[in-house]
């Protein structure tokens, strides 16, 4: 086999096991190097260096450079000062000591040095705050001169993965820049005009579609959806996904009043043929807190010029997380599915006033046999409420204390702690 030329070997072992290939690579070098590009199912895009949060590390942290030179749209440290100083002073931000002969530590004086402490903080850090610009911008050099060469290497490595199958992309996460005090969640939230992992789809997807490689599972991490692109390369992306997540980020162009325009409803349409399953799930780093004000799917799941729901004829399982959705808009969805069978609600607040979870039960389609809630779920709006809508001003539903009227066709059984399962009731 060794006298064989390179692409006859990597033919032949594309056919083989995965249990084979991995016998293979205890052979020799060469096939070694020929059988690892062969197993990998999974890439995934994250920095380089993962550490663990300052709570829960006292270790010094290093300065590292950061994949793409996005330190500059990810970090603000200016955003982080100004925005702490409106947030109330906490207990925990004192400086005494609790086994002091004091009686009752003055609360007022304690209160103000932690105050003042925040106003200086901007000045006292301005030398580092400038010198991690400075090294933002070398970076921002470093990743134009090096544009070209990291898509010719994506490319090839792409090139090489005859049976990649999933794509995982994920948010990059740090711990501060030398010893300035944050961390990458306080930025996140602050931040609604950049997102990392949409910009590294993009470059993916450019060289999935130079090396005419598709794969059938996406999961973007903290994708704000109104950034994407329906470019030929990303409508090359979406062709033939058998599954596909979105952990979304910013959904403010979900609201039902949004004119904001999306490109995700021009993408599905390349993954009707194939999708079996999709997920929708809000939140960022926080997905059990759902959003505010009222979300419609028509805004993502809807075609764009006839206003109907995109139908996918393979589709059999739908998971929608972390969201105040318009009830009608999830209805006509689920309507549109020939073959979805199960459902997944996970802190999802229906909130038309007068189509709560009964609603729904009794209008889900025959072909669906299964769904089930998890988490803090509810119906909405109360009475009085003040928009925008908010899960706080929504009634809350327990099944296991409020089960569903039998004469909806579904029975719930608790399968765990804040998790119902729903199965049709059969016929007697």
């Amino acid at each position: 086999m060794d006298r064989l030329p390179p692409e006859t070997i990597l033919q032949v072992m594309g056919e083989f096991e995965l249990s084979d290939l991995k016998t293979m690579r205890l052979v020799n070098k060469q096939l070694a190097a020929t059988a690892t590009p062969l197993l990998f199912t999974v890439l995934s895009f994250y920095g380089p260096h993962h550490v663990e949060p300052l709570a829960s590390n006292d270790r010094t942290f290093p300065k590292r450079a950061v994949e793409l030179a996005k330190l500059h749209e990810a970090i603000q440290e200016r955003f982080i000062a100004k925005d702490q100083l409106e947030e109330p002073v906490r207990e925990d931000e004192f400086e005494y000591s609790p086994g002091s002969d004091e009686d009752e530590p003055d609360y007022e004086s304690l209160y103000e040095a932690a105050y003042n402490k925040r106003l200086a903080r901007p000045e006292e850090e301005r030398p580092r705050i400038l010198a991690a610009e400075e090294e933002w911008e070398i970076k921002r050099e470093e990743e134009k001169a090096s544009e070209d060469k990291n898509a010719a290497a994506l490319q090839q490595m792409l090139g090489r993965m005859s049976r990649l199958e999933e794509i995982e992309i994920l948010p990059w996460e740090f711990a501060g820049f030398g010893d300035l005090n944050f961390q990458s969640f306080e930025v996140d939230i602050m931040r609604n005009d950049i997102s990392t992992t949409v910009n590294l789809l993009h470059i993916l997807a450019s060289s999935l579609r130079a090396s005419d490689r598709h794969v059938e599972k996406l999961r973007i991490h903290q994708c704000i959806p109104e950034l994407l692109q329906n470019s030929h390369s990303m409508q090359h992306t979406f062709t033939g996904l058998r599954h596909l997540r979105l952990d979304m980020h910013q959904v403010d162009t979900l609201l039902e009043d949004s004119s904001a325009p999306q490109a995700l409803p021009g993408l599905l349409k390349f993954a009707q043929p194939t999708l079996e399953r999709l997920e929708l799930v809000s939140g960022g780093k926080w997905p059990q807190l759902p959003s505010t004000g009222v979300h419609s799917l028509n805004r993502i799941l809807a075609d764009e010029e006839t206003g109907s729901p995109l139908s996918f004829p393979s589709l059999q399982s739908f998971h929608l997380g972390s969201m105040l959705v318009s009830t009608p808009s999830l209805i006509g969805f689920i309507a549109a599915q020939p073959n979805l069978s199960t459902l997944e609600f996970s802190y999802v607040y229906l909130a038309t006033t007068g189509m709560g979870w009964t609603s729904l039960a009794t209008q889900l389609p025959k072909v669906v046999t299964s769904w089930t809630v998890s988490g803090a779920v509810g119906d909405g709006p109360i009475a009085g409420f003040q928009p925008p809508l908010g899960y706080n001003w929504c009634t809350e539903w327990r099944p296991d204390q409020n089960p569903l009227p039998a004469e909806t066709g579904w029975k719930g059984e608790q399968v765990e702690p804040l998790r119902t399962r729903f199965q049709r009731i059969e016929p007697t």
